[in-house]
């Protein structure tokens, strides 16, 4: 599967540079905005003026330059996703091709079809992942981490303590959730297929009165596809919860501990409102690194 993704990585190695780079500059700048803020907190609590404009003046440049390079880094996103996808289902159409003519006839045109796409698609936004959005947010979560230690070691420590939660709930339904997503595809695909069948044997059911007959089979494909989907937003729901738990668990343990942090003078507004905002951060990264 490495290989395969790394093939075309190679064939489209310049804009995924490009694409890098400015990943990896907005991460940067992304991280850097907590930070900004939390020191403008303590420089109007400190009643420090000038401070205070040299702030909001670096502040304003890095959210203007986050604005420019996000632009910038979006369009070279849409553009390599299409062309991954776009030769992904050139390639698979070309090997088709070549394929003896009764092989591909035991196959199903309306399935393959929205097989190809939907496949073609979700691997080409998994491979930009894989190779650039992935390092960029790992080196971001651990900079916040790193930052959140330097504040205060026990917050810090509850961040890991989070961090080895989320892994462990991941891990042990990731099998579960690819399974679910898998089969819920496979009856989407044969959704379509019988969608597609409906008007392209229009003239066929017509001729010999089929029509009742076509009718129960798309309406039997879509309670498959129907029973799936009611299926996967269970395993989704509970997913889910387990993650807004353990994220409603650890707010409170911040709001406890780094208030008290902040009622004894260990901590600065500013800092406190760096600790949220990295949090949030944090587990918003742990988000994107799992999908």
């Amino acid at each position: 599967m490495f290989k395969f993704c790394l093939n075309y990585v190679k064939k489209y190695k310049v804009s995924f540079y490009f694409y890098f780079s400015f990943v990896l500059i907005t991460g940067i700048l992304t991280i850097f905005i907590p930070m900004m803020t939390g020191n403008i907190i303590d420089f109007i609590s400190q009643k420090s003026e000038k401070r205070l404009m040299y702030a909001i003046v670096a502040f304003s440049i890095v959210q203007l330059c986050l604005i420019i390079f996000n632009f910038i880094k979006n369009r070279i996103y849409i553009k390599l996703q299409t062309n991954i996808a776009f030769k992904m289902i050139s390639d698979i159409i070309h090997h088709m091709q070549n394929v003896e003519i009764d092989v591909i006839e035991k196959y199903n045109m309306g399935y393959l079809n929205q097989r190809i796409n939907s496949d073609s698609n979700s691997l080409s936004v998994f491979i930009i992942s894989l190779f650039s959005d992935i390092l960029v947010n790992s080196i971001s979560l651990v900079f916040s981490i790193w930052v959140l230690f330097t504040m205060s070691s026990l917050l810090g420590s509850i961040m890991v303590i989070v961090g080895c939660i989320y892994i462990t709930i991941y891990m042990l339904l990731k099998k579960k959730v690819f399974l679910v997503s898998y089969r819920l595809k496979e009856e989407q695909a044969d959704f379509f297929s019988s969608m597609l069948m409906q008007l392209n044997d229009i003239k066929f059911i017509k001729i010999h009165s089929l029509i009742k007959s076509y009718q129960k089979k798309m309406k039997k494909a879509y309670e498959h596809y129907l029973k799936q989907v009611l299926k996967s937003q269970n395993l989704f729901f509970i997913y889910g919860s387990l993650d807004s738990i353990i994220t409603l668990l650890a707010n409170i343990s911040i709001f406890i501990f780094g208030g008290r942090l902040v009622i004894d003078d260990a901590l600065s507004i500013g800092h406190f409102t760096m600790v949220i905002s990295y949090f949030n951060y944090i587990t918003q990264t742990s988000h994107t690194n799992k999908v």
